[in-house]
This record gives structure tokens, C-alpha cells and sequence, in this order.
């Protein structure tokens, strides 16, 4: 099998880079603002006004509530329908 080139190794290289840069974009603008919501999902009202980005502490009951909540509501059962 021949060696390939040195100026095909290079557009590799380059296909490569741009291939992981659009990922990284993708995941910025998609899997980003997904983290948000549920973060600040499991906050309070009075939490998220005084400081919406991440540095502010969840409350101590934030996931007993949120799993309360969807024990509450049919949502699992209809979800595996």
C-alpha cells in the first residue's frame, strides 16, 4: 500500500481540526443551554434573580422536589409508551 502524501496528511490534519471545531460549536450552542435549564430548574425564584449564572448553591431539597414532582404526574409511564 502506498504512503500517502505529505500534502494529503496535511488536508487530514485540517479536515480533522475543522471536523472537532464544528463538534465543539455544536456542543456550545446545543448541550450548553441544556445543562442551564436543568441547573436552574432545580433552583428557587429568589436564587435565580439574585444570581443566574452558575455560582450561586441549590437548595438542600432541590432533587427531593423535582423527583416528587415527576412521581406526582404520569410522565414516566407515557414516556415509554
Amino acid at each position: 500500500m502506498a504512503e500517502p502524501t505529505p500534502l494529503k496528511r496535511t488536508w487530514s490534519v485540517l479536515w480533522k481540526i475543522l471536523l472537532f471545531l464544528v463538534l465543539f460549536g455544536y456542543l456550545i450552542v446545543v448541550v450548553f443551554p441544556l445543562l442551564w435549564l436543568f441547573y436552574t430548574s432545580l433552583k428557587d425564584d429568589r436564587a435565580i434573580f439574585m444570581s443566574p449564572v452558575f455560582a450561586s448553591r441549590l437548595p438542600s431539597s432541590a432533587m427531593g422536589e423535582f423527583s416528587a414532582g415527576l412521581g406526582r404526574c404520569a410522565f414516566l409511564p407515557l414516556l415509554f409508551q
